[in-house]
């Protein structure tokens, strides 16, 4: 008898130390996970002044979700996305991470669209463990343990452009224009198109245009001073369209070419023939491209929100990142956590999006996902950015 009571006792011991370990539940040491749901959040700028740019982003990563869900969930579960709105302002980014990760305990964020807020709140994404797919397409996060990034960074994107300027435009020995923010985002994208300018003997001319200028006459006026035949728009769709217009006002007749954030259709369209020099490059594809990923995104975006038609490369990229967060969840199975997400993540290899952007990887310390960027044209009579060229990489890339 005494020695079935202490049997019972040292397995009833045995079983506390299990349980208290989390030997045998995975979803009670797991952040924003449960047996039946995932909870991802997204910060993004859904009321300030780059929104028109990151509300079709929040509006595709939310018809994937939901499509997911639709089919089954990742694993059994339900995917459960949380918003926040930072205005495109640190203090409020800052906020929105507090209460996505505090209160809400989401596994991993979706955003934030700037690099300064993503600059602001990295150490906290490290200190906290938080996988995270920025906006923020800059090479700064390369190496950060849990900031990936989908594409080739705007610095680089940057520097094919010079390299276009300089070889296909005829552009070498040159002086030409630059217009961006007072910014993280502005400075980077600066310093790396001077640094690549240098293989060309080409000289920049630099204006400031910060987000929310309506009006781009000071900037226009300077850039026109010193007769430059192109200009690259390291700008968004509202003040690349202003730069636009008041070029066209002011009879100064550049051959534009767009940043990443400016290369929309929604610039051709609000400037309309005042975008007729207009370039834009991009590394997602186009909306009307017949890949298979497209055509499909296409079909479930009408089946979601009929009749809408076109959307943007932002709501392409919401899409991807989507994507990609899906595969390594999938891929992480029944133990999903931070780390596990982080580790299958690392195991992207040549990720075949169906033709959206170039193949996808991601290696420790090199969380770089694209490698490739390409051309537009604008087609002002159709409202559109049109392919121009191929997918390029940038001379000397690292």
């Amino acid at each position: 008898m005494k020695t079935k009571i202490f049997f019972m006792i040292g397995f009833v011991l045995s079983l506390t130390v299990l349980l208290s370990s989390g030997k045998f539940t995975y979803a009670k040491e797991a952040r924003g996970v449960t047996d039946d749901t995932i909870k991802l959040g997204v910060i993004v700028d859904l009321t300030g002044p780059i929104a028109v740019n990151t509300i079709p982003y929040l509006e595709a990563a939310r018809n994937y979700f939901r499509y997911i869900n639709e089919e089954g969930g990742i694993n059994g579960r339900k995917v459960k996305l949380i918003v926040e709105d930072d205005r495109y302002s640190i203090p409020m980014a800052i906020a929105a991470f507090k209460k996505l990760l505090y209160k809400d305990e989401v596994i991993a964020l979706l955003g934030p669209a700037g690099t300064s807020q993503t600059v602001a709140l990295s150490a906290q994404i490290d200190k906290l463990k938080v996988p995270t797919m920025t906006l923020s397409i800059s090479r700064v996060w390369k190496e950060k343990k849990y900031i990936f990034i989908i594409a080739l960074p705007y610095e680089d994107g940057l520097r094919t452009t010079i390299d276009y300027i300089a070889n296909d435009l005829k552009g070498k020995g040159s002086r030409i224009g630059f217009t961006t923010f007072d910014n993280d985002y502005g400075r980077n994208g600066l310093a790396a198109a001077r640094e690549q300018a240098k293989l060309y003997d080409i000289k920049i001319h630099n204006e400031v245009l910060n987000p929310g200028a309506l009006d781009a006459t000071t900037q226009v006026l300077n850039l026109k001073k010193y007769n430059l035949k192109h200009v690259i728009a390291h700008q968004e769709i509202g003040t690349a369209t202003a730069l636009l217009r008041d070029a066209k006002k002011y009879g100064f007749d550049a051959t534009f070419l767009g940043g990443y954030a400016a290369s929309f259709e929604e610039v051709v369209k609000l400037a309309g023939k005042a975008a007729k020099n207009f370039i834009g490059i991009h590394y997602i594809n186009s909306w009307y491209d017949e890949s298979r990923g497209m055509t499909s995104l296409r079909e479930i975006a009408e089946r979601y929100q009929p009749g809408k038609g076109f959307r943007n490369k932002f709501y392409t990229e919401g899409w991807v990142s989507a994507m990609i967060y899906t595969e390594a969840m999938k891929r992480a199975g029944k133990g999903l956590n931070y780390d596990t997400m982080v580790d299958c993540l690392e195991g992207f290899r040549d990720f075949d999006t169906k033709g959206l952007c170039p193949p996808i990887t991601f290696k420790k310390g090199d969380h770089i996902g694209g490698k490739q960027c390409r051309f537009f044209r604008a087609d002002v009579d159709k409202g559109l950015l049109v392919p121009l060229t191929g997918w390029k990489e940038p001379k000397d890339k690292d």
